[in-house]
C-alpha cells in the first residue's frame, strides 16, 4: 500500500516498490570456509554469490556444487590441511579487493546522483515532458467520447518529502475539442500491468483543484458545459469558502451563457464503462481509484448560477468478469458545515439494473435551495438530516424503485411570507417507498415531534402529470395519535381528533398547494387552504384560515409557535380567562398581491382578519394588576391591527376598581419584524386606586416619579397613550408612555407626621421623554405651589428636582410650626426642592428670599430692614443627633454672610448651631457656636478678631417698640461668653480686648460682666448688680468723652470720669430709671449749647439765621436723672455746673408722638453768678431754689422730633432767681405716663429749626410711618420700648 499526496489510502504501489525475494538461509552445520579457487566465498559465507538472472536454477547447482566440494574436502583433509587454509585466505582477500574496487564506486556514484536529484527537486520539479505524448496516446486510445490534453509532466517532492509524479493542466475535451473539465495538477500512478502490455494508462488518478462546469435545462437535462463561465463582479465563483453561500442569480445574456455539450446520464455512463472494464476493452479496466480534491463545481440552471465546493471525492473501482462494484465517498462544503455522501453501486450481467445504496450525513437542506428552483422549497428546512437510500436504476437511467429512510434532527422549519418565527422541530423519522412504474410515493407511518406536540404521519403522493410537462405530485397526509401542547402556559394537552391535508406539489416550479387542511380537537376546529410558490423574487403565498369558537385553553394549545409568536406569548402568559368566539383570516404575499386590491402591487404582503372575544381577564405587563374586559373586537386589515375594548376595569384590591374607558390598540403593520403599536385609554377613578395601579406598572421611571402617600384621596381624570412593539419578551425600556392627567380635591392627611396637605390640585403632562407636574396645595392651611419634571430617559443624576414654593408671612410660619418669627418679620418667598443624590438618597434643599422681610438678631442688635437683599440657602437632611439638620447653611446679604450648620428638633425648634463664618456689616467676623439645653437655655460662645458694635451700642439707648407684634418668649434664655479682639464703635473709636459674660432669662438680663480697654488705655467696665433685690446696671470709665463717643451717645464731651447707674426693673410707669454722672469734662463745639449761649448773650428770643460760632465749655459736674417707659424719655431735674456757665434741664421726649419738650435755665458765669447762693434764705431768693445764680435765662426745645425749635425767653434774665421759675417753658415735674393705646400717631408737619438754614421738605422722600416702622435717631436716642423687657 502506498500513500499519495491526496491523503487517501490506495491499493498496490508504484513500479519497483515491491521488495525482491530473499533466498532461504543456509543449514546451521554448513562449513564456513571454502576450498581454494572458490571466489567470493568470504562475501557469501563460504559460497559463491548467487546471480539473480538464474534464480530459478539456484537450488540444483547449489546441491551439486556442494557435494563436489565435500568429496574433495574429505580426500585432502589430512594431507593438505595447513596449505588449504592459507590458500583459502588468499583467495578471500583477492575477492574482497575486487568487490571494493568495482562495486563501491558504483554505490557511491548512485548515492551522489540521488543526492543531486534531491537537491534539484528542492529547487523545483524536474520536467518529464518526454512522457506526455505516450501518456496522452495511451489514455486517448481508451476513451470513447472524450480525450485529454496534458500540458506537461514532472517529478516533484511531496509534502511528506517523498517523490511524486504529476501532470500539469490536464483538460478533458469533448469530441468537438471543447473543454468540459480542467485540473491544474493531477497525481498519477501508471499501471504496471498495462506496461507489460506496452500500454501507458493510469491505475490511479487524483485531480487537484479541478473546475467542472455543468448546466441544466428542460430540453437537455444535466450536461457538461463547454465554455468557462465569465467572472462575476463580486468574485463569488473564486475558490474560497464564501462561494458556497452564493444565492440564486439572474440569467446572463445568451452570448455569455455556456452551451451544453452532452447530456450526463450517469447511470448509463457507469453501466457502459463497467461493461468495457469487465471485458478489458479500454483503460477503465486498469483504473482502480479516481479522486478529486478541492473541486469547484459551477452549475447553471436555466440562467440561475450557483457554485459548489467539494472538499474531497474518492471513487474505488472493482471490476470482475461478470460483476462490477463501484463505491465512493465525498465531503461537500456548505455554509452550515460540511456534509458527507457515500454510495455503492452493484451491477451484474444477469440483470439490466444497477443497485445503488447511498447514505447522507449532516446535510442541512436549506443550503441546497440556491442551486436550482426545484430545490427552492428546501430553504424552509433548517436542520440536520441524515438518510439511507436503496435505489434500483435501469441502465437507461430511470429509477425503477426506491426505499428511503430519513432522520431529521433538532432544527426548524422556516415559513417565509407567513411568519418571521420558525417552526421548531425536535425529531422526525420518515420512511418512503417509490414505485417507478406507478410513479407513486408512499409515506409509511412516520413519527414527528416538535416543540409543542407530536403526531404519526402517513400518506401518499402520485404524479398526475402523465408524460407531458414537469411532474405534478398530488398528495394526501393524515395524522394520527397526535397531541398539541403549550406546557409553558399551564394548559392541558389537546388530543387531535383530525389532522389531514390534501394538496399538490410541483417541485420543478417550486409550487405547493394546500387544497384542504383540517385540524380538530379540544372543542375547536381550524381549516385552511392556500398556496406557496418559490420564485426568483422570493416566496409568494396565499392562505385563508377559519377558526370556530373554542375554549381559551384549546386556543393556546393550537396556536402555532411560529405564527405571531409575540402575540401568542402575550395571550398565553397574560390572558387568564376569555371566551373565543371564532373568526377568520386571509393572507397574501408576493405575486398573489396582484388580485388583492386595485392599488396592491406584487412583492408586498397583506393580512386581514377578524376575531371576537368576551369576558377577558389579562395582565398586560409583568407586575400589573389584572384588567377585565366584558367584550372586545380584534381586526386586521391591510396588515393594520386594531383591538377595540369599549369598557374595562383594573382590579386593584377587594372591591376597589379603576374604570378604564375606550381602550384601543392600533398597529399600522403587524407583519413587520418588530411591529409598532399604540395603546390609548382613558381613566376616571378615585385617586387611591389609581395610585395603586400606577405602582403596579413595570415602568420603573414612571412609577418612581414621586410616590404619593398611600392614604391619598381625591379624583383623577387621565388620558394615556402607550407606544410599544408587539414582540415577545417585551421589557420596560421598549415602552414609551404619553398622556395627560388631572388630580383634583386631593387630600394626603399628615405628611411627615406634622403637615396636613389638602386642596391638592395637580396637572400632569407625560411625554416620551419627561413627566411635567404643576399644581396647588394647602399645607396646614398655607397655600403653596408644586412644580416638577421627571426625565424618563435621563440618569438619576440628571433628574431636575421637584419644587414646592410658597410665600410665608408671620402667621403662615406660625401655622407651619416654624419658630423663627423672633428673627424674621414679613413675607418671605420660600422654595423647597426635592431630588436624589448620587447615592439615590433623598436630597432636600431650601431657599428663602429675605429681601422683603425684616431680620433681626436681638442679642447683638443687628437688623436688616425691608428691601435690603438677603438670601438663605440650606440642605435639609436627617441628622444623627437631631431629627433634622440644615447642612450647608448660608445666609447672604449686602451686610451679612453666615455659613454653617443648624440642628432642628422634632418640635421644629432650633437645638444647635455652628457658624464658623459669621460676618456682619463686612467688618464683624466671628465664629459662633450654640447649644440649646432641655430647659430651653442657649449656651453660646463667640470669638473673633473684630465686631462692629455700633448697632449694639445704639441699642443700649434705644427706646423703640420694635418688639411689638413679635412672638414673645417668656421661657428660655441665653448664656453668652464672648471674646473679641476689637469692637468698633462710633466716631471711629474701638474697644480692645472685650471679655463678655452675659446671661438672660425670659428676655431679662440676669447677669453681665463686660470689660475692655478704650483707645488711650482707659478701662471700661459694665456689670449687673442685683444687691437689694433690684437689677442695677453699673458702668464706670475714667474717660467719659471716649466712652460716650464710642457708644454714640454724645460726641462733644472730652475727658472726665463717667459713672452710670440704671435700674433695669424701673419704678412706677417707668420701665427703667437711672442716673448719669460725669465729672471734670469739657464740651466742644456743641451747636445747641452754642446757640443757647449766643441767644442769651445777645438778648434775642431766637437765633434766626445767624451763623453760630462754636466754643469750648468747661464743666465740673453733670448729673442727669432719667426715666424711660411707654416710648417716653424723661429728664428729671438734670443739671450741669462749670466755672463759666451752667444749666438746668427738665422735660420729656415722646417717641410715640414724635414730639420733644425740654426746658431749663441757662446760667452764665456760673461760679460768679452763684456766689451769693450760699447765704441762707437770701441766697435761695436771689439764686433760685436750685442755686442757679442771680442771673439766668430760661429756654425750651420744642416741636417735631426731627426738626425741633429752640426758644429763649430774654425777660427771665432780669427776674430774680425765686421768680425765674415763672418763665419756665416746660412742666417742672415731668413723668412717664402710661398709655392705653400704643398706636403710632401721625407726625406733625415738618418745621425748620430757627438756627438752621431754610430747607425744602421733600415729602416724597419721607419714610412711611406705621406701627412697625422704626423711628429715626436723635443724638443717639431712638424709637420706644415695651415695658419690662431688658
Amino acid at each position: 500500500m502506498t500513500t499519495y499526496p491526496t491523503g487517501r489510502r490506495t491499493q498496490g504501489g508504484p513500479p519497483g516498490s515491491q521488495q525482491s525475494a530473499t533466498p532461504p538461509p543456509l543449514p546451521k552445520d554448513w562449513p564456513v570456509s571454502a576450498p581454494n579457487g572458490a571466489r567470493g566465498a568470504a562475501a557469501t559465507g563460504g559460497l559463491p554469490a548467487p546471480r539473480k538472472a538464474n534464480a530459478g536454477a539456484e537450488p540444483f547447482l547449489r546441491r551439486k556444487f556442494s557435494a563436489l566440494l565435500l568429496a574433495r574436502h574429505l580426500q585432502s583433509r589430512h594431507r593438505r590441511k595447513g596449505a588449504g587454509r592459507s590458500m583459502g585466505a588468499s583467495v578471500g582477500r583477492r575477492v574482497g579487493k575486487a568487490l571494493l574496487y568495482t562495486f563501491i564506486p558504483l554505490v557511491l556514484l548512485g548515492i551522489i546522483a540521488t543526492g543531486i536529484v534531491m537537491v534539484r527537486l528542492r529547487h523545483g520539479p524536474i520536467s518529464f515532458d518526454v512522457l506526455v505524448p505516450p501518456i496522452e496516446r495511451g489514455i486517448n486510445a481508451e476513451l470513447v467520447s472524450n480525450q485529454v490534453d496534458i500540458e506537461g509532466a514532472e517529478l516533484r517532492l511531496g509534502n511528506d518529502g517523498g517523490l511524486e509524479f504529476r501532470l500539469r493542466n490536464l483538460s478533458v475535451l469533448d469530441k468537438d475539442g471543447a473543454v468540459v473539465a480542467t485540473a491544474p495538477l493531477s497525481a498519477v500512478n501508471i499501471s504496471l500491468s498495462a506496461l507489460w502490455r506496452a500500454r501507458v494508462v493510469p491505475e490511479r488518478v487524483i485531480l487537484i483543484d479541478p473546475e467542472i462546469h455543468l448546466s441544466f435545462s428542460e430540453e437537455t437535462g444535466l450536461a457538461l458545459s463547454v465554455s468557462k463561465l465569465p467572472a462575476y463582479e463580486d468574485e463569488a465563483l473564486q475558490h474560497d469558502d464564501k462561494a458556497q453561500d452564493q444565492a440564486a442569480r439572474q440569467p446572463k445574456p445568451a452570448a455569455l451563457t455556456p452551451q451544453p455539450t452532452q447530456p450526463l446520464n450517469i447511470a448509463k455512463m457507469l453501466s457502459d464503462a463497467s461493461a468495457r472494464a469487465r471485458r478489458q476493452l479500454d483503460a477503465t479496466s486498469y483504473l482502480t481509484e479516481f479522486g478529486m480534491q478541492n473541486v469547484s463545481v459551477i452549475l447553471d440552471y436555466a440562467g440561475q448560477r450557483s457554485s459548489w465546493r467539494i472538499n474531497e471525492l474518492s471513487v474505488d473501482f472493482n471490476h470482475h468478469r461478470k460483476r462490477s462494484v463501484i463505491s465512493g465517498r465525498a465531503t461537500i462544503a456548505s455554509p452550515r458545515g460540511p456534509w458527507a455522501l457515500t454510495f455503492l453501486t452493484d451491477e451484474s450481467e444477469k440483470t439490466d439494473r444497477i443497485a445503488v445504496k447511498t447514505t447522507i450525513r449532516d446535510l442541512v437542506p436549506s443550503t441546497l435551495s440556491a442551486a436550482a428552483p426545484p430545490l427552492a422549497l428546501l430553504n424552509m428546512f433548517d436542520m440536520n438530516v441524515s438518510g439511507d437510500a436503496t435505489v434500483e436504476v435501469s441502465t437507461g437511467g430511470n429509477i425503477a424503485k426506491a426505499e428511503i429512510a430519513l432522520q431529521a434532527g433538532n432544527g426548524q422549519v422556516v415559513l417565509p411570507g407567513v411568519s418571521a418565527d420558525p417552526f421548531r422541530l425536535m425529531a422526525g423519522l420518515f420512511r418512503l417507498f417509490y414505485d417507478g412504474e406507478k410513479r407513486n410515493w408512499e409515506l409509511a407511518p412516520s413519527p414527528v415531534k416538535w416543540a409543542d406536540g407530536n403526531i404519526m404521519f402517513s400518506g401518499t403522493a402520485k404524479d398526475i402529470s402523465g408524460e407531458k410537462g414537469p411532474p405534478v405530485w398530488r398528495f394526501t397526509l393524515e395524522g394520527k395519535n397526535g397531541t398539541l401542547e403549550a406546557a409553558e402556559f399551564g394548559v392541558p394537552p389537546v388530543t387531535l381528533e383530525q389532522w389531514s391535508v390534501l394538496g399538490s406539489i410541483i417541485p420543478r416550479r417550486g409550487v405547493v398547494e394546500v387544497g384542504d387542511f383540517r385540524l380538530k380537537g379540544g372543542g375547536g376546529e381550524v381549516s385552511m387552504k392556500g398556496m406557496t410558490i418559490a420564485g426568483p423574487q422570493g416566496q409568494s403565498s396565499r392562505a385563508e384560515v377559519t377558526l370556530t369558537p373554542m375554549p381559551l385553553a384549546t386556543l393556546k394549545a393550537m396556536w402555532p409557535r411560529a405564527l405571531a409568536s409575540g402575540a401568542r406569548t402575550w395571550v398565553g402568559e397574560r390572558v387568564s380567562q376569555a371566551t373565543f368566539n371564532g373568526g377568520n383570516a386571509r393572507f397574501a404575499s408576493g405575486e398573489f398581491m396582484k388580485g388583492e386590491a386595485p392599488a396592491a402591487s406584487a412583492g408586498g404582503e397583506r393580512l386581514s382578519a377578524s376575531f371576537e372575544v368576551a369576558d377577558v381577564i389579562a395582565v398586560p405587563l409583568d407586575g400589573m394588576m389584572p384588567i377585565s374586559a366584558p367584550r372586545g373586537l380584534i381586526r386586521l386589515e391591510n396588515n393594520a391591527l386594531e383591538v377595540s375594548v369599549p369598557d374595562a376595569y383594573a382590579n386593584v384590591s377587594g372591591d376597589r376598581k379603576v374604570a378604564i374607558k375606550t381602550v384601543r390598540l392600533v398597529s399600522p403593520d403587524v407583519i413587520a419584524p418588530q411591529p409598532d403599536s399604540e395603546l390609548t385609554f382613558n381613566v376616571q377613578s378615585a385617586l387611591g386606586p389609581f395610585l395603586d395601579m400606577v405602582a403596579s406598572l413595570p415602568l420603573t421611571r414612571v412609577r418612581e416619579v414621586g410616590a404619593l402617600p398611600k392614604d391619598a384621596e381625591g379624583k383623577v381624570d387621565a388620558a394615556i397613550t402607550l407606544k410599544l412593539p408587539l414582540v415577545a419578551g417585551l421589557n420596560a425600556d421598549q415602552v414609551r408612555i404619553e398622556g395627560k392627567a388631572r388630580i383634583s380635591d386631593g387630600r394626603f392627611g399628615k405628611v411627615a407626621g406634622q403637615f396636613d396637605v389638602q386642596g391638592f390640585t395637580l396637572a400632569l403632562d407625560l411625554s416620551s421623554n419627561a413627566l411635567d407636574a404643576k399644581g396647588d396645595l394647602l399645607i396646614n392651611g398655607v397655600p403653596a405651589k408644586i412644580v416638577g419634571q421627571r426625565l424618563l430617559t435621563g440618569s438619576p443624576a440628571e433628574q431636575p428636582p421637584l419644587k414646592i414654593t410658597a410665600k410665608l408671612d408671620d402667621a403662615d410660619r406660625t401655622q407651619l410650626g416654624l419658630d423663627i418669627n423672633d428673627l424674621v418679620r414679613g413675607t418671605v418667598p420660600v422654595e423647597i426642592t426635592l431630588s436624589k443624590n448620587a447615592q439615590q438618597e433623598p436630597a432636600i434643599k431650601i431657599k428663602a428670599n429675605l429681601t422683603d422681610a425684616e431680620m433681626m438678631i436681638e442679642p447683638i442688635a443687628w437688623k436688616k430692614a425691608q428691601g435690603r437683599p438677603a438670601v438663605l440657602e440650606a440642605d435639609i437632611a436627617s441628622g444623627r443627633t437631631h431629627r433634622t439638620e440644615l447642612q450647608n447653611f448660608k445666609l447672604a446679604g449686602d451686610d451679612i454672610a453666615i455659613e454653617g450648620w443648624i440642628g432642628v428638633g422634632a418640635d421644629n425648634k432650633m437645638k444647635e448651631f455652628y457658624f464658623p463664618e459669621f460676618t456682619l456689616n463686612v467688618v464683624s467676623r466671628l465664629e459662633l457656636q450654640g447649644t440649646r439645653g432641655n430647659d430651653g437655655i442657649w449656651n453660646v460662645k463667640a470669638h473673633g478678631k473684630t465686631f462692629d458694635g455700633r448697632d449694639f451700642f445704639r441699642s443700649l439707648f434705644s427706646l423703640n417698640d420694635a418688639q411689638k407684634g413679635r412672638a414673645q418668649k417668656p421661657d428660655g434664655g441665653v448664656d453668652l461668653v464672648a471674646d473679641v479682639d476689637t469692637v468698633l464703635g462710633a466716631s471711629d473709636l474701638a474697644l480692645k480686648g472685650l471679655k463678655l459674660k452675659l446671661s438672660a432669662r425670659a428676655e431679662k438680663l440676669v447677669a453681665l460682666d463686660a470689660r475692655g480697654t478704650l483707645e488711650g488705655g482707659a478701662p471700661l467696665t459694665a456689670v449687673l448688680d442685683k444687691t437689694g433685690g433690684s437689677r442695677r446696671l453699673l458702668a464706670d470709665s475714667s474717660d467719659a468723652g471716649t466712652t460716650l463717643k464710642l457708644v454714640g451717645f454724645y460726641p462733644n464731651i472730652q475727658g472726665g470720669r463717667l459713672r452710670l447707674e440704671v435700674n433695669l426693673d424701673g419704678k412706677g410707669a417707668a420701665e427703667k430709671t437711672g442716673i448719669l454722672w460725669v465729672e471734670s469734662f469739657k464740651v466742644l463745639g456743641d451747636p445747641i449749647v452754642s446757640e443757647v449761649v449766643g441767644s442769651a448773650d445777645q438778648s434775642r428770643p431766637a437765633i434766626g439765621g445767624r451763623q453760630v460760632t462754636r466754643e469750648v465749655f468747661v464743666f465740673d459736674r453733670m448729673r442727669a436723672p432719667f426715666s424711660i417707659g411707654y416710648g417716653q424719655f424723661v429728664l428729671e431735674d438734670a443739671y450741669v455746673r462749670g466755672p463759666l456757665m451752667g444749666a438746668n434741664l427738665t422735660g420729656k421726649v415722646d417717641f410715640k408722638t414724635r414730639r420733644i419738650n425740654l426746658g431749663g435755665t441757662y446760667i452764665p458765669l456760673q461760679g460768679l453768678n452763684n456766689a451769693l447762693g450760699g447765704i441762707p434764705v437770701l441766697g435761695q431768693l436771689i439764686s433760685g431754689t436750685r442755686g442757679e445764680g442771680i442771673f439766668g435765662i430760661t429756654f425750651g426745645i420744642q416741636g417735631d422730633l426731627n426738626n425741633p425749635q429752640v426758644l429763649v425767653n430774654p425777660l427771665s434774665l432780669v427776674a430774680p432767681g425765686i421768680f425765674r421759675e415763672i418763665f419756665q417753658m416746660t412742666n417742672p415735674n415731668p413723668k412717664v405716663q402710661a398709655r392705653g393705646d400704643n398706636s403710632q400717631l401721625p407726625p406733625v408737619e415738618q418745621r425748620v429749626r430757627a438756627s438752621a438754614p431754610p430747607v425744602t421738605a421733600d415729602k416724597s422722600q419721607r419714610a412711611p410711618k406705621s406701627a412697625g416702622t422704626p423711628s429715626g435717631i436723635v443724638d443717639g436716642w431712638s424709637s420706644t420700648t415695651q415695658p419690662g423687657h431688658n
